[in-house]
């Protein structure tokens, strides 16, 4: 009956540590799990994954996706005339280092730019109309890595800055446009230095 009440005694603390453990840790890391994933939207831009309207998601401490798009329309008479950029395009970065309000990180991504600009212009023969339209289109695709860095100037603001090279190809390259975006001046394809930028709010 003694050696009974002493394994139902020793039996009874084992299952008291279990409980206060589970008591202890469980909740701890919950709350770890319930850091993540971790959003923030704001304006940027970036040679590799476009941009200006940004949306990142860190999914844990160690790896984030950043996605970009931009539209930029201008004309006075639309259809017949009209000036169109737009691009998308998304990045993948992982952390090498990693503080409370800073982290160092290399990115790799990808982005699609469409360009556009479209004339129209009317000609007159022997008492005929006829309309000749000027329609310029470039399709291109950035494809880049590089090293970023992240800073919280406050615990809800985040700016960025990163540096690396693309490989730009024409999947439609009917003229050259004289912007930045187009590095493909009379080739097919070019590779190039990369630059990005950013500022987001935080929603954690």
């Amino acid at each position: 009956m003694a050696i009974h009440l002493s394994l139902y005694s020793n039996t009874k603390i084992t299952m008291n540590k279990l409980i206060l453990i589970i008591i202890i840790f469980i909740p701890s890391i919950i709350a770890a799990q319930s850091l993540y994933p971790k959003h923030q939207a704001g304006l940027g831009f970036s040679n590799i994954s476009g941009g200006i309207i940004n949306y990142q998601i860190e999914l844990n401490p160690q790896d984030a996706f950043k996605f970009g798009t931009l539209v930029f329309y201008n004309s006075d008479t639309p259809p017949d005339d009209l000036y169109l950029i737009g691009n998308i395009g998304a990045e993948y970065q992982n952390n090498l280092t990693k503080q409370s309000n800073q982290r160092l990180y290399w990115l790799t991504g990808a982005s699609f730019w469409y360009m556009q600009d479209k004339n129209t212009t009317y000609k007159t023969i022997n008492d005929v109309k006829y309309k000749i339209i000027d329609n310029k289109i470039k399709k291109l695709i950035n494809l880049g890595i590089g090293i970023g860095y992240e800073y919280k100037i406050h615990p809800q603001i985040a700016i960025n800055a990163d540096i690396g090279a693309i490989y730009q190809f024409a999947l439609q390259n009917d003229t050259n446009f004289n912007w930045i975006f187009d590095r493909t001046q009379q080739t097919k394809s070019a590779i190039s230095l990369s630059i990005g930028i950013g500022l987001r709010y935080c929603f954690y």
